[in-house]
Order: structure tokens, then sequence, then C-alpha cells
């Protein structure tokens, strides 16, 4: 049963906003039908709350107030229709309006809800020094990625950049100075890649950037220029450290996460290895 809901859920959210506004706002005209045929003396307000609720959580909390107005001017609509009178004419009004209210309520109530939600799963999934994906955020995302890429055969690139120096820095200037460096290097890494790359914090000093629909040469140039733009951040603090970096593009998608991941690993070793202040590429085919 919760597998069957988190499907439909995961179904809803992936529809165009313009075409499920359209299916919802149906869902209120077929509503507002039911309520006609089935006479005054028959409330079907409960059921209006199904449409606002699904405007209010899959699609904004705007559509979901104008879907709350429709609502009730659907429920105004059919009752008149189908002959209901009160002593006063005005009482009509008044009940459409309490009906709207109530409506606005349970909307901002689910909206609010879902931006609860959403702030405590980004603080889950958020690193709290850098602001960067942590670990398991970052192994989520990018597993989805690889299977993308195994579906469309499309090259990914992964980097694996290691700080040269990060443990001296600490130590003689403190960890202040140790937090603000990791966070320069988080910022620099945001202005240098594209919004669509993962870029997550997953050790102390140590940061991965996953490149979907990159190959070796556009991944080389991207990760040169990352690594030339580092060091250039780290020059304007007067900070001595450099960066190792082992990059790896895949056109084999027969492969786990974690088999990727050691591969750029073992690549940025080998340039620690080999007098650090380095990027070490590879392919794997």
């Amino acid at each position: 049963m919760k597998n069957a809901m988190r499907e439909i859920s995961q179904w809803l959210d992936s529809l165009d906003r313009r075409i499920l506004f359209l299916w919802i706002f149906l869902m209120v005209a077929l509503l507002g039908y039911l309520d006609y045929l089935s006479g005054f003396e028959y409330s079907f307000s409960l059921f209006y709350l199904l449409p606002v609720g699904l405007a209010a959580w899959f699609i904004s909390k705007r559509s979901a107030l104008i879907l709350s107005l429709l609502s009730a001017i659907s429920w105004y609509v059919t009752n008149t229709l189908a002959g209901q009178t009160y002593s006063n004419p005005s009482i009509h009004y008044w009940n459409a309006f309490i009906r709207f209210g109530f409506f606005i309520a349970v909307t901002l109530l689910i909206a609010g809800m879902k931006m609860a939600l959403l702030r405590e799963k980004e603080i889950a999934s958020t690193d709290n020094l850098t602001g960067l994906m942590n670990t398991r955020a970052f192994y989520q995302r990018a597993t989805t990625e690889l299977l993308r890429a195994r579906r469309y055969q499309r090259p990914f690139t992964l980097a694996s950049i290691d700080i040269d120096g990060f443990k001296k820095v600490n130590d003689q200037q403190g960890h202040l100075a140790g937090d603000m460096m990791l966070r320069t290097v988080a910022n620099t890494m945001r202005n240098r890649l594209r919004s669509t790359d993962l870029i997550a914090r997953i050790g102390g000093d140590e940061f991965v950037a996953f490149l979907p629909e990159t190959g070796f040469k556009p991944g080389s140039m991207v990760i040169n220029k990352l690594q030339e733009a580092l060091l250039k951040a780290m020059d304007r603090h007067h900070w001595k450290v450099t960066f190792s970096t082992g990059a790896v593009s895949f056109y084999k998608f027969d492969i786990h996460l974690k088999d990727v991941i050691q591969v750029a690993d073992q690549l940025m070793y080998q340039a620690k290895a080999e007098g650090r202040n380095a990027v070490r590429f590879d392919t794997v085919e």
C-alpha cells in the first residue's frame, strides 16, 4: 500500500503543473455536477477538499487558493440551481463565504506542511558547514543520475577532490580558518559548475562532483578550470594549500556508484603520491 501511494505521489510530482491544474479543475467541475444531482440536502463540502488538497501539495498555494474559490462558487451555484432557499438571501452568500474560508484554512495548512517537510528534507540532506549535499543525499541523487545515464547510454564524469595541507591550516590558524576554507571551496565549486551537476562534501576535507552528460574531453576541461579557480581562491586568502583531484569519465554503465567513486578516489590518491597539486584523469569504457 505504501509503495503504491509513493508511486502515485511520484507520478503526480512528475506531471506538468498546467496539465495537473486542468485535471483538478475538471475534478471540481465533476464534483459540482454530482453536488447538483444529489440535491441541496446532501452536503458535498468534504469532497471538495480533495482537489484543494492536491493543488496545495502538488502545484502551489496560489493554485490551491484559486481552486478553493472555484469550489466555493461551485457549491453556491449548484445549490442555488438545485432550489435551495433561505429565509434571508444573504445567508446563501454567508455560507459560501464560510466554505471558502474553510477551504483556505485547509490550503494554508497543507501548504505549510509541505514547506515544513521540504525544509526538514533539505536540512537532513545538507552539510551544515558548506551547504552542499551530504554523503547520504549525494549517494541518492548520484544513483538516480547513474540509472539515467545507463538508460540513455550517456557518459558522465565524477571527480574526487581532496585539500592538500588542510590539517596544517587547522593546526596553525585554528578551526575557524579551516571552516572558512571549506566554505570557500564549496562556493567556488558551486560557481564554477553547472546547476545540474551534483556537488557534495563527503569527508572532512574531501569533496566530490558528479557531472551528468559529460564525457572525457568536456569533463577534463571543466575539472582543470575548477582546479585553477580553487587555487586562485586559496591565494586570495593566503592559504598555503593545494588540491589533489582524481576524475574519471565513464562510458560503461553496468557499474555501481561505490565503484565509480572508488576509481576516482584511486586517481586522487595517485595525484597525492606523485607530489600533490595535480589532476589525474582516466576513462572507463
